[in-house]
């Protein structure tokens, strides 16, 4: 995706139908990151667009995007069975689903097709919303319970920290121990850390001190 930032114009849109034809291309083959960057750089292209309606080219680019709907929409379908455990998943189709909502196709061929998944999408991702909210809570307190809290005074306040089993690095350090559990259950939804299998916990203690 180099060449597709490197044409870009420096407002972040792509200026021309011929470049947006090589970009598109380009993102036929893009990997995750690169997905989200030439997405937000075709919603900034398309909102430009909105903007110089009647000049030829932008019409033409208009024209293009609305061949390629199916590639934004085969994105968002491949991310969508990870919603619930990839925050980079969810990003993308929130993403995906912005850009089909403010820009909707023109053929009247693809919009039926194009509404039933928008559909599918935000219910999916509110699904997945509503499960973060009731179950968050439900972890959180699993965390405050089992995982263990070590306390360090400094000159002003306490500290609270958890440490990794495997070699006693810190994991947090904040001023309470909610706010040290928030920042692990933060971590757990955002990149699959498993804090149960990698943290001391109060039962690890428990186990020390039956040995000794």
């Amino acid at each position: 995706m180099a060449n597709v930032r490197t044409a870009c114009h420096k407002d972040g849109y792509i200026p021309s139908k011929l470049l947006l034809e090589h970009a598109l291309k380009e993102a036929a083959r893009a990997e995750f990151t690169d997905k989200m960057q030439f997405a937000f750089i075709l919603l900034r292209t398309l909102d430009k667009r909105k903007q110089n309606r009647l000049d030829a080219d932008f019409q033409g680019m208009r024209s293009l995007y609305d061949e390629h709907i199916g590639l934004l929409l085969g994105w968002a379908r491949q991310s969508a069975p990870y919603l619930h455990v990839d925050s980079r998943d969810q990003n993308l189709v929130q993403l995906v689903v912005h850009i089909l909502s403010h820009h909707p196709p023109t053929k009247s061929s693809t919009q039926e097709h194009v509404a039933t998944t928008l559909r599918d999408l935000q219910n999916q991702a509110k699904n997945v919303r509503s499960r973060g909210t009731a179950g968050g809570s439900d972890e959180l307190h699993e965390i405050l319970t089992h995982v263990t809290f070590r306390r360090k005074e400094t000159k002003n306040f306490s500290m609270y920290f958890a440490v990794y089993r495997a070699n006693g690095g810190t994991i947090c350090q904040k001023k309470s121990q909610l706010e040290c559990a928030q920042a692990i259950l933060k971590r757990s939804h955002t990149d699959g850390f498993n804090w149960r299998h990698l943290l001391v916990l109060n039962f690890d203690k428990a186990d020390d001190d039956a040995q000794t």
